[in-house]
């Protein structure tokens, strides 16, 4: 397996265009000071490397701006040659007067441009100034191996990176001119575990005058297909970063025993996500609706050896939670049962799911709660991994049949077809079980759908779900969820509840990285918090920035198909 020496090149960035050159090329030598195999043969600066996304105006934004064959990105391109190695540099570039695009320009060691990505999602008061890209996310071929582009806040959404991996991806290079901490600390990490690519960022340093923020925060990082840091610059440094890559690892999008995280999707059902602002509903919601706060709660279990024992301990949890007000609670995935035992004998477990369910309804009726419960389905020869809502009056609500099946389930569950959201009180309530939240299409979908709430029956089998992908799927969402882990999952980590935070909000970047509350690991645990989801109706993450509304679904035709490359 071939192996890449690649380098982030953090600094910070003036107001002066001749000095931030100069300053560029200089680092672009410093980097390139290694000899050897040390020596990087690919290389990242940081966003609008030219000047910093803050004008007077118009005209000034296009002053300060390059063209793609200018003395700036010329210079660029020599250095390239001149150390035999692939620089990709970003810049605001000209386009028709007076237009300006954030453009990420991959420049190989020949010193030729082998290709450039338009920013599609730009960040509040960029869009004064810079327009909005024009044409879809590519991958590129190089020695190197596939490099795709995308910028910045484009990282804050799933669209633009899955595309990219669903592409063929390899390699994501992700330049940075954040004032957060939550894009090296979150969505880079998840953006890279969720596809298995390799991800490179890298951000300015210094400080942003009169800015959103007092600082660009530095962080530059390159993280593995699994969402590890493996090499990260500091917060405050002008510093080069190296690590050594293997591209080919990203070919692999194995977790755990035969399940693939691009060959597992069902981009047949995935219709929502090229649907325009005018066609999903949650764009029709009001957003100032007023919706009553609910106290919820995951209750941790998992079975013990004996369903009846697990029912008694899971009731008596439940009774718990409920004497403290909770009215909205979500049990784990499949809780009741042994996993395996039930690729044995789904029929014994569908007839017990049967018993379990009519005793939730009793508990839900007596108590005047709900209860999100994950069992075992029959209809006809067939069986279903499915989560039923119940509501106060032992009523069923609806139920969501799991569409992304395990490995193990694929023995004997069939996948369900449908992302349906239903109507509670306390706001829209849509539903994913297991390995559904791996698939970032699914939280997306039921967010288009309308979803406020998502209620999550889990089990926690790889490393990156609990530590960063779920925290993601509420954050690129904007909405409340709650995620209840079975105790026996192989990842030791507690269940989780995650409010969306009110915008605005002070620092800017909370409210794109929320902070989950937890629980303990192990059996008869639980967690509970108050729940606001109307502060999700309002899906904007900062001024004139908003995370449903910007999407460009014109562009997102690649997820609606089985292959993982080729043109769309």
């Amino acid at each position: 397996m071939s192996s890449v020496r690649v380098a982030v090149v953090q600094y910070a960035v003036g107001n002066d265009v001749e000095q931030n050159l100069s300053k560029s090329l200089r680092f672009i030598d410093l980097a390139c000071a290694p000899t050897g195999a040390l020596k990087p043969a690919l290389m990242l600066l940081p966003e609008v490397c030219n000047h910093p996304s803050r004008y007077r105006d118009q005209e000034h934004a296009y002053g300060v701006a390059v063209t793609l064959t200018g003395p700036f990105v010329t210079a660029v391109a020599a250095k390239a040659r001149e150390h035999a190695t692939h620089i990709a540099m970003n810049a605001t570039v000209k386009g028709p007067h007076p237009q300006v695009f954030d453009t990420t320009i991959l420049i190989g060691p020949d010193g030729h441009i082998i290709g450039t990505h338009e920013k599609q999602y730009l960040f509040g008061p960029e869009g004064d100034c810079i327009s909005i890209g024009r044409t879809p996310g590519r991958v590129y071929e190089t020695s190197v191996g596939r490099i795709g582009l995308y910028i910045c806040q484009e990282g804050l959404i799933p669209e633009s990176s899955r595309v990219l991996a669903i592409e063929g991806a390899q390699i994501l290079l992700n330049p940075l001119n954040s004032g957060g901490p939550d894009e090296g600390d979150l969505h880079i990490p998840a953006r890279a575990a969720e596809n298995r690519c390799w991800v490179i960022s890298c951000n300015n340093v210094g400080p942003i005058p009169g800015a959103h923020a007092r600082n660009f925060v530095g962080g530059s990082a390159i993280v593995d297909p699994t969402g590890r840091v493996i090499a990260q610059a500091s917060e405050t440094k002008e510093e080069v970063v190296y690590a050594t890559i293997f591209p080919e690892l990203a070919d692999d999008k194995k977790v755990g025993s035969d399940n693939d995280l691009l060959a597992d999707r069902r981009p047949e059902l995935y219709g929502m996500l090229t649907a325009t602002n005018e066609e999903v509903p949650v764009c029709a919601q009001p957003a100032d609706e007023i919706l009553p706060r609910v106290r919820v709660s995951a209750i941790q279990v998992s079975f013990d050896g004996d369903i009846s024992r697990t029912l008694i301990r899971t009731i008596d949890a439940i009774r718990h939670v409920s004497a403290a007000g909770t009215r909205f609670v979500v049990l784990p995935e499949l809780s009741f049962f042994d996993r395996d035992q039930v690729a044995v004998d789904p029929a014994a477990a569908s007839r017990a799911s049967t018993d379990v369910f009519q005793q939730l309804q009793a508990l839900s009726r007596e108590l005047g709660i709900y209860i999100v419960a994950s069992l075992i389905e029959a209809e006809g020869s067939r069986y279903f991994s499915t989560a039923y809502l119940l509501g106060p009056a032992g009523d069923l609500i609806g139920k969501y049949r799991q569409v992304h099946l395990w490995s193990s389930e694929r023995r004997w569950a069939s996948p369900g077809n449908e992302f349906p959201v239903f109507k509670t009180p306390f706001g829209q309530v849509g539903m994913m079980i297991g390995y559904d939240g791996l698939m970032p299409e699914t939280a997306r979908i039921l967010t288009l759908q309308g979803a406020d709430i998502l209620a999550y029956p889990a089990t926690w089998r790889v490393d990156s779900e609990p530590s960063v992908i779920v925290v993601e799927r509420a954050a690129e969402n904007r909405v409340c969820l709650i995620a209840a882990a079975r105790a026996d999952s192989e990842v030791l980590r507690g269940s989780m509840i995650i409010q969306a935070d009110r915008f605005p909000c002070f620092p800017h970047w909370w409210i794109r990285s929320p902070i989950p509350v937890e629980c303990s690991p192990g059996n008869g645990m639980h967690v509970s918090s108050g729940l606001a989801a109307m502060y999700g109706r309002d899906k904007r993450d900062f001024d004139k920035t908003d995370q449903v509304r910007n999407r460009r679904p014109e562009f997102y035709g690649a997820l609606l198909r089985d292959s993982r490359r080729g043109p769309v």
